[in-house]
C-alpha cells in the first residue's frame, strides 16, 4: 500500500534475524494505538532511532532515507524465520525528513 509514489534510498533489508536500515540508526518502532501519520513517524524517528529492529507479524515502525530522506510507515505483515523473509506494507510520504 504506497500513499504517496515515490523513492526513498534507505535500504532495508534482512539478515541473521534482525531488520537493518544502510542507514545508521534509521529506523523506529512505532507502538502507539492505530497507525501513525508522517508527523508521527517524523518525530519518532528523531527521538528514539535505532539501527536494527526484530522482525515479527506486526511490527510497525518508521524510516527514513538518506540522499533521498522520504518518510516511511512499515508493517511487517509476515515474517519466516528459516528463509529470514518479511512481507511488509509501506507507505511512502513525500515529505522531507532533515
Amino acid at each position: 500500500m504506497v500513499e504517496q509514489p515515490g523513492y526513498m534510498d534507505s535500504s532495508l533489508y534482512v539478515y541473521q534475524g534482525l531488520i537493518y536500515s544502510a542507514i545508521n540508526n534509521g529506523l523506529s518502532a512505532w507502538t502507539g494505538s492505530g497507525t501513525p501519520g508522517a508527523e508521527d513517524c517524523v518525530n519518532l524517528l528523531r527521538t528514539h532511532s535505532v539501527g536494527t529492529l526484530e522482525p515479527k507479524a506486526g511490527l510497525q515502525f518508521c524510516a527514513h532515507g538518506d540522499q533521498y530522506p522520504r518518510v516511511a510507515y512499515l508493517k511487517v505483515t509476515s515474517y519466516d524465520v528459516a528463509t529470514s523473509t518479511a512481507n511488509i506494507d509501506v507507505t511512502l510520504w513525500d515529505l522531507q525528513f532533515s
